[in-house]
């Protein structure tokens, strides 16, 4: 348990453990410490052949776990194996706690090409993390040792599981594995202890820090490429390459009509957005749905649920959907009124 809480939380986890488990080990942080340095002193003391995470507010189910654990045993050339993740949260309810269960949450494929190169390229396209999948112990140890040569979380999250990606393939085992709590405050974007844990905040505050750090970050990627890959293009093709595949993300998680709401806060008071007084929404074809909707003045918006984004909702087979079309089209409903 790495417990950088404060003393009083620490000595009463202190208390429970002792009491519970003979075979945990409870280590004391400064609560000043900052969760990559925690992590980076966890992961360097360990000495078992295999590792996983569980954050102090998520779950782990133990069963896929451990179908995790043989699937790496099996398997020599992976070096992280994952199942589904669902995020949940808690609402009290007549003094009662309440669990909610909305959606599945991480869910992309294996990443299973024979070269480093070509999942990496997936991964970041699609990019979901693997940090609290089960890893091989000398791996992961291996992609932390250069943790402290990036600054600001995004990277610091972004460096180790790329290494991963890089170093060996990553299996997504058909079960549920693992719960995350999406009501606590650090997913908050306003949080502060965030403040570099999201592209595109960090652009909309500080640009110039997040451009030095993706540098540096991106030349200790250049030097985990030319290690793994047979015939590396050369040092500017490379960057040229990790440039537009960060771009790529960057670019993803970025809605202008967002971020012109923004803007339109910080300038000026007079502008408003009509109110959706009418919308319909119809299954344009079997891999299409479009939400239509009249606003006031007469204006239109469409919101069109395409193939493409259909494919990356779906688990191995058409017939395995996770977002049905019905589903959908609900959400998209609830999208016009916005």
């Amino acid at each position: 348990v790495l417990d950088s809480s404060t003393p009083e939380v620490q000595d009463a986890n202190a208390k429970r453990i002792i009491s519970s488990w003979e075979s945990v080990r409870h280590w004391r942080f400064d609560p000043a410490t900052g969760l990559t340095e925690k992590l980076y002193e966890g992961i360097m003391s360990l000495d078992t052949t295999y590792c996983s995470f569980c954050a102090d507010d998520d779950v782990i189910i133990i069963p896929a776990l451990s179908a995790c654990l043989e699937y790496l045993r099996a398997h020599p050339d992976y070096t992280t194996a994952q199942g589904y993740y669902f995020s949940f949260y808690l609402t009290e309810e007549d003094s009662r706690c309440n669990v909610q269960i909305p959606s599945l949450l991480y869910f992309t494929p294996s990443l299973e090409a024979p070269s480093p190169d070509a999942r990496l390229v997936e991964f970041i396209s699609r990019y979901q993390p693997i940090f609290y999948g089960t890893h091989r112990t000398a791996e992961l140890k291996q992609c932390y040792r250069s943790v402290r040569d990036v600054k600001g979380f995004l990277f610091e999250e972004f460096l180790p599981a790329c290494e991963l990606v890089i170093a060996g393939k990553i299996a997504r085992i058909p079960l549920l594995y693992y719960g995350r709590n999406v009501g606590n405050d650090f997913a908050d974007l306003k949080n502060p202890r965030n403040f570099t844990g999201h592209p595109v905040h960090w652009f909309i505050e500080d640009p110039e820090t997040l451009f030095s750090a993706f540098v540096k970050y991106r030349e200790v990627m250049i030097r985990a490429l030319q290690q793994k890959m047979e015939n590396p293009p050369s040092e500017k093709q490379l960057r040229k390459g990790l440039n537009l595949l960060h771009m790529g993300y960057l670019a993803h998680g970025i809605d202008p009509e967002i971020a012109y709401s923004w803007a339109k806060d910080i300038f000026s008071d007079k502008f408003r957005s009509p109110e959706a007084e009418f919308y319909t929404a119809t299954v344009s074809s079997p891999n299409s749905i479009t939400v239509n909707y009249e606003a006031e003045g007469g204006s239109e918006r469409s919101y069109i649920f395409s193939g493409s984004f259909l494919r990356h909702t779906r688990v191995g087979t058409d017939e395995e959907p996770i977002v049905l079309p019905e589903d959908a089209r609900n959400l998209l409903t609830h999208l016009a009124h916005y």
